[in-house]
């Protein structure tokens, strides 16, 4: 400063003070944020587990944390700071520090964002966006739905091949295989042998079981199927044993006819007219009532005296009537 005079108008002394003052209104830039993992899945919970390194251009007043914001939920998610180890670790990092739980979440393209750290000016810094690169995955597959035939018949054992088809409800590791166990009264051994190597994932999400299948002339019913030890794509097991609703009917067994009745044991003129002459067949197990038998006569052909009546038909699902009208043409058949 120069110039300046007193009241009796003597010129002051020229003085020069350095560092007097400095001028610092640029906001620090926050030109980096990096994290120590990109996707947090199961393996990954537990305290501190999850880093997120916010770098500055400028040494910063490390006093004042910086702020980490996330555009998703994800403290629903499982992911909490620790704001006891949250710290700078340099005059110009700051590490924020997250305890991370599992909570059967699914979060995709999460934003980070850096805010309010200052510096040692007390300038606010410029906020930093970390396009949504972290994601968060411990949900874990279970399977949605299952398609495989409810009966195994002598149609499906003779077509020599039995598959079960599972869809899972997210993308699966295709290189690790479920397992599936039989429950019930009997583990179809007989039945239905598993074929290994034709087990197979058709697509990221559908697994078909294959079996190949013989007539054993079995009958079983109350077959149920558990699956478990799939891995979904981020690495998450099929934690809940899938238990299908649907359960499997074997029956390889055919019916056998175990009795004839006749209504009578010899036909003779008196036994002249419509539906006069009845042959029941009983059957040992409930049969299809929409499909008739056929009756034969082996031997002798009485077909001159008797005709089968459209009336015949079952009377339960174990008994069937053939109905005869009976004709009075002159035949004997000893």
């Amino acid at each position: 400063a120069a110039s300046a005079r007193d009241v009796s108008a003597n010129y002051q002394i020229i003085s020069a003070q350095n560092n007097v003052f400095n001028v610092d209104t640029r906001n620090p830039l926050a030109v980096a944020a990096d994290a120590n993992m990109l996707l947090m899945t199961d393996v990954n919970t537990g305290n501190d587990v999850f880093e997120v390194f916010i770098s500055f251009d400028e040494s910063m007043d490390e006093t004042v944390p910086a702020t980490v914001t996330f555009s998703e939920d994800v403290a629903a998610a499982g992911l909490v700071l620790d704001t006891e180890t949250s710290e700078w670790i340099a005059p110009n990092i700051y590490l924020a520090r997250y305890d991370f739980t599992d909570a059967d979440a699914e979060l995709e393209g999460i934003i980070v964002e850096s805010t309010m750290a200052r510096d040692l000016a007390g300038n606010e810094q410029v906020n930093l966006i970390l396009e949504g690169t972290i994601a968060i995955d411990t949900k874990n597959p279970v399977v949605d739905s299952d398609d495989f035939a409810a009966v195994i018949n002598d149609e499906v054992a003779n077509d020599g091949t039995y598959t079960i088809d599972l869809t899972y409800d997210e993308l699966m590791d295709q290189s690790v295989n479920p397992v599936i166990v039989f429950t019930g009264n009997d583990q179809l051994v007989i039945t239905l042998t598993a074929d290994a190597g034709q087990c197979m994932w058709l697509d990221a999400q559908v697994f078909r079981f294959v079996f190949q299948a013989v007539d054993a002339g079995e009958e079983l019913s109350g077959i149920g199927i558990e699956v478990s030890g799939a891995i979904d794509a981020a690495g998450n097991p099929q934690e809940l044993i899938y238990a299908s609703g649907n359960a499997i009917l074997v029956d390889t067994r055919n019916p056998l006819a175990t009795d004839v009745l006749t209504s009578s044991y010899n036909i003779t003129s008196a036994d002249v007219g419509d539906d006069s002459f009845q042959i029941i067949v009983l059957f040992d197990e409930p049969m299809d009532m929409d499909v008739a038998p056929v009756i034969e006569f082996t031997d002798e052909d009485p077909s001159a005296a008797l005709t089968l009546s459209a009336t015949s038909g079952w009377g339960n699902a174990t008994a069937y009537r053939f109905n005869f009208d009976v004709s009075d043409e002159f035949v004997q058949i000893p």
